[in-house]
């Protein structure tokens, strides 16, 4: 046995066949829930900001409007007030917002905004009030706290909680 060279053992191995690579496709049922889950949501997210967006409409439309309105445009008190009780009639019953005025249209403006910003906004929606019915013009100083006034009303005020002027 000495006179026969040994053939190597490991030539006779064969090479290692690897399995074909792991395909992502079919999904499992796990990812396709993952998939439908996030598609809901993302619908649902989507449902929600479009009537936010709409709902939000009569506040952007008021807003632009009180840019419109300067020291200089007439009647200006009025106007302000005209714009605020549109708004207001827009999230609330027209009827119970329309027929307000004095002391009670003062209170629901206050009403509507948290009690941070009803501290800063309620002297100029109070003053706003007072120059409606003057027969002098009011001066620029008026104006300029009214209208900060009025622009925080706007952005600031909440009508969910406002339950008996809501519509019926």
């Amino acid at each position: 046995m000495q006179g026969v060279p040994q053939q190597d053992p490991l030539a006779q191995l064969n090479d290692i066949h690897t399995p074909p690579d792991v395909s992502y496709w079919p999904l499992d049922w796990g990812w396709w829930l993952v998939i439908a889950l996030a598609a809901i949501i993302l619908i649902a997210l989507i449902v929600i900001a479009v009537r936010k967006h709409r709902h939000q409409r009569a506040r952007r439309m008021a807003q632009k409007e009180l840019t419109s309105i300067t020291a200089d445009t007439e009647n200006w008190p009025a106007r302000l007030n005209a714009v605020l009780k549109r708004t207001a009639m827009a999230y609330c019953s027209q009827e119970a917002v329309a027929s307000l005025y004095g002391d009670k249209w003062q209170q629901f403006l206050k009403d509507a905004l948290p009690n941070s910003t009803a501290r800063t906004a309620t002297p100029g929606l109070k003053r706003l009030s007072d120059l409606r019915y003057q027969a002098l013009p009011p001066d620029s100083n008026d104006f300029t706290t009214v209208h900060r006034a009025c622009s925080q009303w706007l952005k600031r005020a909440r009508f969910s909680h406002l339950e008996e002027y809501q519509h019926v």
